[in-house]
């Protein structure tokens, strides 16, 4: 028994299928691996055929079939008619599958046909009507319908049958994937890198506004430090840069001018790698931010600030009467229970604000605290630029003065320096910074013209009774410390003990001592009201007040464009 028989039987036994409607013993070859798969096949006609199959196929798929008549009648297989043809399928029914024919027709004489065309078919199936006295083989209706419309729907132009063999979909899922992932990586590339951008923008924002700001601050105290000090405020916010507008090799540039008087504009970039968007060829970035500050936003809001950020910033004792008209008192210690601490008697306080950090403890009269976040220090750039005793060349110009006094007229040239224990006594002190090592005391009468005392260790004392006239040097001069009369740096807890009371005169000038205790005392009992006249600003770490009646008049308030504690502001 041959092989197709045999197949033709296993397939004619197959119970699986349904009711056959009459057709002609035809079955069809296709191969399907390593060997040809028959199938019985019905309704054949010039637009296609119904091949019987439980197999399931998705619909354009295009098979090449071998047709011909079923074995038989004891005849042998090269006597039986046949035709290879490219079949398509076009519908999917219960028992089987239906096909449409696509004929190959040659382009030319010369082209060797291995496939059939229309004509080819057409006697293909009137040899097989005669053989098998059939009068007709046709699909109903319904089928031919849909073979039609198939056919039309996907009849390829001329010179695209050949395309047909590639109408299989399978492997379509890996080309859109590939597609998909290289449009996901674009914009994992532009989430990514869009990002780290974004970020860098913010911190060089920061600096540039940092930056702006420091240098509208040297606008008051030294114009000619003005980059040098926006350079240094931009270094400690990331982007150091050793001169203005030089790239460095972190591609770090911080450009400073001054684009019209009062105003200092800075503009910080950096160069970023980027991390996808190599692969689109952006292999780096630069992302930059600009700032422009101004010192001519008026006189300073605040008056007093107390640094200190634990304890009792702020004491005020007995029948305390404290005014500093249309000025802000800052107090910056976040203690819970007496960040403010008021005892004694009731007394009151006039001024523009009052705001404390932490809780206050006691109550008074007059202006009410309200609570703030800290306030950080405004004139903390002049630190830097304090002298040191320690280093050269102040070290070899420290001297102690005869017995540890200062008296008649001392004038400096720029900065001297004093060691020791000092008294300052009926003298007048000008042109300079006076450095002091030890403890001073104020004695007698004692006049500063355009001059700083600099308290770089140990405390301030005045006496009973002293006459005070202290002038600090003017703003823009060579004197870098211009509206400061009284200055420590932040490691100086001193004290500075002022008695009010007793005590006659003006002190002009800002009082910068950020670390020390300050102490505003009333010798002659409570009710007594002294002469000594404070025109100031108080930047220091703790301030009491145990004075029957204190005014404090705000520097800068009084002397617009004479103090560095001036509103510099971000203005673009």
């Amino acid at each position: 028994m041959s092989l197709l028989d045999s197949v033709f039987r296993k397939l004619a036994s197959d119970k699986r299928r349904a009711r056959r409607l009459d057709s002609p013993p035809l079955v069809a070859f296709y191969w399907d691996g390593n060997t040809p798969n028959a199938h019985p096949i019905q309704n054949v006609s010039l637009n296609g055929f119904y091949l019987l199959t439980a197999e399931r196929m998705r619909p354009g798929t295009v098979i090449t079939m071998t047709i011909q008549r079923a074995p038989g009648n004891g005849d042998d297989s090269s006597s039986r008619p046949h035709i290879t043809v490219m079949s398509k399928v076009v519908w999917q029914g219960e028992d089987g599958v239906g096909f449409a024919f696509i004929p190959q027709e040659p382009k030319d004489s010369r082209q060797t046909q291995n496939l059939a065309g229309r004509k080819a078919i057409s006697r293909f199936l009137e040899q097989t009507n005669a053989d098998l006295d059939q009068m007709s083989i046709r699909l109903p209706a319904e089928h031919l319908r849909r073979t039609s419309s198939n056919q039309r729907a996907g009849s390829p132009k001329h010179g695209g049958f050949a395309m047909k063999r590639f109408a299989d979909e399978s492997g379509q899922t890996l080309i859109t994937s590939a597609l998909a992932m290289t449009c996901l990586l674009g914009f994992v590339a532009l989430a990514t890198d869009v990002g780290i951008m974004m970020r860098q923008k913010r911190m060089a924002q920061t600096a540039a506004d940092a930056a702006a700001i420091a240098g509208a601050l040297e606008l008051n105290a030294d114009p000619s430090n003005v980059t040098s000090a926006a350079l240094s405020a931009a270094g400690q916010n990331g982007f150091a840069a050793t001169s203005n507008g030089v790239t460095t090799s972190g591609g770090v540039t911080v450009s400073v001018d001054q684009p019209s008087t009062g105003r200092v504009q800075v503009i910080v970039s950096v160069q970023q790698p980027t991390i996808f968007m190599g692969i689109f060829g952006f292999a780096s970035m630069t992302p930059a931010a600009r700032a422009v500050a101004t010192n001519a936003g008026g006189p300073s809001f605040g008056c007093v600030y107390v640094l200190s950020p634990t304890g009792t910033g702020m004491s005020l004792q007995g029948n305390f009467d404290l005014t500093a008209p249309n000025c802000g008192l800052i107090i910056d210690s976040d203690d819970a229970t007496a960040a403010l601490n008021f005892t004694g008697k009731a007394g009151s306080i006039t001024a523009g604000s009052v705001g404390v950090v932490g809780g206050v403890s006691g109550s008074s009269s007059g202006t009410q605290p309200v609570h703030i976040v800290a306030a950080s220090d405004p004139l903390s750039y002049l630190i830097a630029q304090m002298p040191d005793p320690t280093s050269n060349p102040l070290k070899a110009s420290c001297t102690a003065p005869t017995g540890g006094k200062l008296t008649g007229t001392v004038t400096a040239s720029g900065v001297v320096c004093y060691t020791g224990d000092v008294t300052i006594s009926n003298a007048t002190l000008s042109g300079g910074t006076f450095v002091f090592t030890g403890n001073v005391t104020l004695d007698g009468s004692v006049t500063t013209t355009n001059a700083t005392l600099d308290l770089n260790n140990g405390s301030l004392q005045e006496n009973t009774g002293t006459t005070l006239s202290l002038s600090p040097p003017p703003l823009g001069s060579t004197q870098t410390f211009g509206g400061i009369s009284i200055m420590a740096p932040p490691t100086n807890a001193g004290p500075l003990n002022f008695a009010k009371g007793d005590a006659t005169g003006t002190i002009n000038g800002d009082i910068y001592a950020p670390g020390a205790t300050m102490n505003l005392q009333d010798h002659g009992g409570s009710g007594k009201k002294g002469g000594l006249v404070l025109n100031t600003d108080l930047i220091v770490n703790v301030l009491n007040d145990t004075a029957a009646d204190i005014t404090i008049n705000s520097f800068s308030q009084q002397n617009p464009g004479a103090s560095q504690l001036t509103r510099v502001s971000l203005i673009e």
